[in-house]
C-alpha cells in the first residue's frame, strides 16, 4: 500500500469481507503442486466462514480432506489480527490429543505470519511456545488436550473443538466448556462422524430437533470442486458393492451423468449415490471398508459407529420395515400400533434410560399367541 488512505480503504475491506481478506493475503501448501498457493475458497467454505461470523454456536459435519481445519485456522488468524487491544480475543483449541490441538495452533501461527506488515500486530515475547502464544494486541491462543484442567484459569472468547467426535470426555467436561462462555463468545465443533458419540453427535442431533442454539454447517465431498471433475450419480443400494462388482451393473442404466446439483437431495432420496475417481481412490485407501467410507467420506453417523447391527441394515429397517402407528403419544415418542386382545398373552421387553434426559427408554410388547 503506497499511502495511508489506501491502507485505510483496504483495511475497511478486510474487516468487511473476510473471504476476500483470506484469499488475498493468505497461502496454503498444495501437496499436488508441491508449493504454496493462494488460499482459494469454494462456495461451501465461504458459507462456513459466513456461519462463523454470524452465529456464536457452530457445529460442522465434514468429510476427510475438506480443508475445514485450515479454513478455520485462517478465519481465527483474521479475527486475531483485527481484534481491538481493548477487546482481545482468547482462543482455546481443544482436541482429544494435545498434538492435534498443537497442529491447529501451528496453522493459526503460520497464517498470522503471512499478514502484511502494515496490518500484522506481531507476536509478544511474553508467551511464545508451540502450545500457547500471545500477540502484541493482547490476543492469545492456547492448545490443550481434553482434561479436567483444560479450562482452569482460562476464559476463552473462541472455543474450538477439533475432531470433536473423538473427544473422550464426559458430560461434566462439556458442561464446563459451555459454562466458560457464559459471558459471551463463540464455540465451534469440527469433526467427521464417529457413530453416536455423546458430545458431537449429541449436539448435532439436538440441533436438528431445535433443542439447542447450534447452527449446523454440512459439507459434502460431492460439492467440492477439487474432487468432482468426473462426478456421476450411480443408482445402487451400496456404492461399495458397485465399486467391487462392476460386472454386475449396466452403466448405461445405473449412471446419471447429467443432473442438477442444487437438487442433490432428491437424487439421494431416489437411491442415487455420488461417485468420482477421487472417491474411488479414497475408497481404495480405506480398503473398501464400509464403516471407514461412511465415516470419512459420506459424513454418515449411522454407518460410522461400531454398532452390533450394520448401518445399511438399520437404514433398510428404518425405510422399509416400520409400520405407521395409528396413534402417537408423548410428543411422538410413544407409538401405539394395536389395541390389546382379550385373553391373549403378551411379552414386554423394557430397556430403561439412565434418567439424565440424555438417553431413551425402550418398551416393546409382543403378542405371544400371534407372534406379532
Amino acid at each position: 500500500m503506497n499511502s495511508k488512505l489506501e491502507q485505510l480503504k483496504e483495511y475497511a475491506k478486510i474487516m468487511k469481507d473476510v473471504p476476500y481478506a483470506l484469499r488475498t493475503y493468505l497461502q496454503t501448501y498444495d501437496n499436488t503442486q508441491k508449493k504454496y498457493v493462494p488460499l482459494e475458497l469454494f462456495p461451501d467454505q465461504i458459507q462456513l466462514i459466513h456461519d462463523y461470523q454470524t452465529y456464536n454456536e457452530n457445529i460442522t459435519r465434514k468429510y476427510r480432506q475438506a480443508g475445514v481445519t485450515t479454513v478455520t485456522a485462517a478465519w481465527i488468524s483474521h479475527k486475531l489480527q483485527t481484534a481491538k487491544a481493548t477487546e482481545p480475543e482468547r482462543v482455546l483449541l481443544i482436541a482429544n490429543k494435545k498434538d492435534t490441538a498443537v497442529e491447529m495452533a501451528n496453522k493459526v501461527r503460520h497464517f498470522m505470519e503471512q499478514w502484511p506488515d502494515w496490518i500484522n500486530v506481531g507476536f509478544s515475547p511474553d508467551k511464545n511456545s508451540e502450545s500457547r502464544f500471545r500477540l502484541n494486541n493482547g490476543c492469545e491462543v492456547k492448545a490443550v488436550a481434553t482434561s479436567a484442567d483444560a479450562l482452569r484459569g482460562y476464559t476463552p472468547t473462541v472455543l474450538v473443538f477439533d475432531e470433536a467426535a473423538y473427544i473422550e470426555a464426559g458430560e461434566d467436561f462439556w458442561a464446563a466448556s459451555m459454562a466458560s462462555l457464559s459471558t459471551g463468545g463463540k464455540i465451534i465443533l469440527i469433526s467427521t462422524p464417529n457413530g453416536y458419540d455423546p458430545i458431537y453427535y449429541g449436539v448435532y442431533d439436538q440441533s436438528l430437533r431445535g433443542m439447542n442454539d447450534f447452527h449446523i454447517t454440512d459439507l459434502r465431498w460431492f460439492k467440492d470442486p477439487r474432487y468432482t471433475k468426473d462426478l456421476v450419480w450411480v443408482k445402487c443400494q451400496d456404492i461399495c458393492h458397485y465399486m467391487l462388482n462392476r460386472e454386475q451393473y449396466n452403466d448405461d442404466e445405473v449412471i446419471l451423468r447429467e443432473f442438477d446439483m442444487s437438487d442433490y437431495r432428491k437424487l439421494e432420496e431416489n437411491g442415487y449415490k455420488p461417485f468420482s475417481s477421487w472417491f474411488e481412490s479414497m475408497s481404495k485407501k480405506f480398503k473398501y471398508d464400509r464403516r471407514k467410507i461412511a465415516q470419512e467420506l459420506e459424513c454418515d453417523f449411522l454407518g460410522s459407529g461400531d454398532g452390533v447391527i450394520p448401518g445399511d441394515i438399520q437404514e433398510n429397517i428404518a425405510k422399509n420395515m416400520i409400520r405407521v402407528p395409528f396413534e402417537k403419544y408423548m410428543q411422538g415418542t410413544f407409538w401405539h400400533w394395536k389395541e390389546p386382545i382379550q385373553d391373549h398373552r403378551y411379552i414386554m421387553g423394557v430397556d430403561v434410560s439412565r434418567g439424565d434426559s440424555e438417553d431413551f427408554s425402550s418398551i416393546n410388547i409382543i403378542d405371544f399367541d400371534d407372534r406379532e
